[in-house]
């Protein structure tokens, strides 16, 4: 072996900083079928530009959410946040807290207001990353994007086993509490799976009026939104997806 070479991957190794982050992988549906219909079509690509821009703004909103890490894609984005120590339960719940109900609130409002269907995965894990050379490795980006494409038929975002565990403790510190099972438990929805497996969503519609939002008006933007997506699209594989 060369010992140049063996030096330089052990500088390497010693640039990287290991952090236990939560991730997320995002998809928005149907924008395949977009892309496909658009073709050259500046018009066409200018409008699916636009559904872009306001997809990475709501995660990129810094005073709105805590996610400090958006890579967008295609239709796609990896988005994370850094975690201090999951292991110390009580004092991440706050932090956990802002961060899923930032996203459940960003998922609501593309839903509801811009008719901007997404679903998604989201796991924990540590990520190895090196600023110097732009390279994340991580077994949580990949558990999220195979709960996204594997799982999350539907415009749901589904959370991971691994995170739902890490989470679902009975203890709480005063009234901030995020497990699954806890009083503060409106971030979850519990589902049903076809096979009888139970599985954990974000609950975007509840999150929605707990932050204010008239409970009438938010029922019947999403109702009337997914019929009219229903109805536009142009493949039934993508109809399937909004009954649900």
């Amino acid at each position: 072996m060369n010992p140049k070479h063996t030096n330089s991957m052990t500088q390497r190794n010693s640039d990287v900083d290991p952090k236990w982050r939560i991730a997320a992988f995002i998809d928005i549906l149907g924008f395949s079928e977009k892309l496909e219909h658009a073709g050259d079509n500046i018009e066409e690509l200018q409008e699916i530009y636009e559904i872009l821009r306001c997809f990475y703004d709501q995660f990129n909103n810094k005073d709105e959410n805590d996610w400090d890490d958006v890579k967008l894609f295609s239709d796609c984005a990896y988005i994370s946040s850094k975690l201090e120590d999951p292991t110390d339960q009580i004092s991440t719940y706050d932090h956990i807290g802002m961060i899923l109900s930032g996203l459940a609130e960003a998922q609501g409002y593309l839903i509801v207001n811009e008719n901007i269907f997404i679903r998604g995965g989201i796991d924990i894990g540590k990520i190895i990353k090196n600023e110097k050379d732009n390279i994340e490795v991580s077994s949580a980006y990949y558990r999220a994007y195979k709960i996204e494409n594997n799982l999350a038929k539907y415009p749901i975002i589904r959370i991971g086993n691994k995170f739902i565990k890490q989470i679902d403790i009975t203890e709480c510190s005063g009234s901030q509490c995020y497990g699954v099972s806890g009083p503060n438990d409106n971030l979850f929805m519990k589902c049903t799976g076809f096979d009888g497996e139970l599985f954990y969503i974000l609950n975007y519609i509840q999150i929605m009026i707990d932050n204010g939002n008239d409970p009438n008006e938010i029922l019947l933007r999403h109702k009337t939104h997914i019929i009219e997506s229903y109805k536009t699209s142009k493949t039934f594989k993508i109809k399937e997806k909004y009954r649900w």
